[in-house]
């Protein structure tokens, strides 16, 4: 392992070692977590509510959510894809649970038929970027308008509520103090860091994103690998929409509205590279926990929300920039 390349990145014409790569997101990822710890010491100091069971209880929920969400858009990445549609598919899923719900549909089918949903909606995806040859920008930039259209449509533009208690209880509920919602992200994170870096799955995602010309040489079934990960993120949208509909108790189609740079920004604060081959499970989480305590710290502290999204913004750029450095080698 060359140190010089953990700290200024692979020199130009060198091959980088992915040791290196993953020990730099780990770097990362502790980065992230240390600013997590300041940004709570310090809103707790200033504020008098910030670090009161219910705020602290509110900020995990609100991360929950982007945090699942950021896991599928980061597997997408990882392939030096994107999925912009993510947001409409949280809010199309919520409406086609609400309307199931509505129709008298127990909740373990609705739950499980508007997940079947979210995987046809990746398998769309995937179809126009491996037999279609379309970029997955525009691919998934055309989801994202066609599947709030869809969700408005089914739906007549107005919101579904009137759900059962127990599917809105869900979202509410703690287990010792810890949100259903943070228990969800756990059952998300352990099979997918399975999936990243105990299986051969995992190493036909890597490879992508890596080289693909190099991967499809070498045999690695691309058109299948980069089913699952458009598939995969739209399966863990379509359960944040039903986590929303349960956390609102309302399905409707905006519902995630802009999500979808919520997903971008949480992968590439935690570490994710927007040019293929690196991420993992940790970061996303972080960076959805940096994004949730930016926006109720902002609220806490009286700050108009137009700064949250300009702040936003302005994350995004300054880690692209530094993660197009070090691509760049310099």
């Amino acid at each position: 392992m060359d140190l010089m390349e953990l700290f200024t990145g692979p020199r130009k014409g060198a091959v980088a070692d992915p040791r290196v790569a993953r020990l730099r997101m780990y770097l990362n990822n502790l980065a992230v977590f240390f600013l997590v710890c300041a940004m709570w010491i310090t809103l707790s100091l200033v504020t008098s509510t910030f670090a009161t069971t219910g705020n602290i209880t509110n900020v995990l929920r609100q991360s929950s959510l982007w945090s699942i969400i950021a896991i599928g858009q980061t597997v997408v990445l990882i392939t030096a894809g994107i999925d912009l549609s993510i947001g409409s598919v949280v809010g199309l899923s919520s409406c086609i649970v609400a309307l199931m719900l509505n129709k008298g549909y127990p909740i373990s089918v609705s739950c499980v038929f508007t997940c079947l949903c979210g995987l046809g909606v990746g398998a769309v995806h995937a179809f126009g970027i491996t037999k279609g040859k379309l970029p997955p920008f525009i691919m998934t930039l055309a989801g994202l308008t066609t599947w709030f259209g869809v969700g408005l449509l089914i739906t007549g533009a107005m919101p579904i509520g009137n759900l059962p208690a127990d599917f809105k209880n869900f979202s509410r509920g703690d287990v010792l103090g810890i949100p259903n919602l943070f228990l969800c992200v756990i059952g998300v994170m352990i099979p997918t860091y399975i999936i990243l870096n105990h299986t051969r799955l995992g190493n036909h995602l890597y490879s992508i994103g890596s080289n693909r010309p190099g991967a499809e040489l070498n045999a690695v079934p691309v058109t299948r690998t980069i089913f699952f990960a458009y598939m995969y993120s739209s399966l863990l949208a379509s359960i944040v929409g039903i986590l929303v509909a349960a956390r609102l108790s309302l399905g409707i189609a905006s519902n995630g509205f802009t999500w979808e740079l919520q997903a971008v920004a949480s992968s590439v604060i935690g570490g994710t590279s927007l040019f293929g081959a690196v991420g993992g499970v940790f970061g996303p989480v972080l960076g959805a926990t940096v994004l949730s305590t930016i926006n109720n710290g902002a609220n806490l502290l009286n700050v108009q929300p137009y700064w949250q999204r300009i702040l936003t913004g302005v994350i995004i750029v300054a880690v692209v920039f530094f993660d197009q450095l070090k691509k760049r080698g310099k």
